[in-house]
């Protein structure tokens, strides 16, 4: 599966995900993984944030996936 870019899901090594005014969280991706769940990263997030998703591949390439805008309540 290409994710970005040509690059391919299984080059993928970690995620970041990036809200605004917050610290990123960085996530291992395990090998054959078909999902990466972040579990209460946003429990004190208010408003409407920005939200960035970043992938790190093997060859140390890091890139932007999406951006999405959120309302946290």
């Amino acid at each position: 599966m290409t994710i970005y870019e040509g690059r391919r899901v299984n080059e993928l090594v970690q995620l970041s995900l990036e809200i605004e005014g917050y610290t990123p969280v960085v996530k291992d991706v395990p090998n054959g993984a078909t999902e990466v769940v972040y579990i209460g990263v946003v429990s004190q997030v208010t408003g409407t944030r920005n939200v960035g998703v970043r992938g790190i591949f093997i060859d140390g390439s890091v890139k932007l996936l999406k951006v999405i805008e959120l309302r946290f309540t």
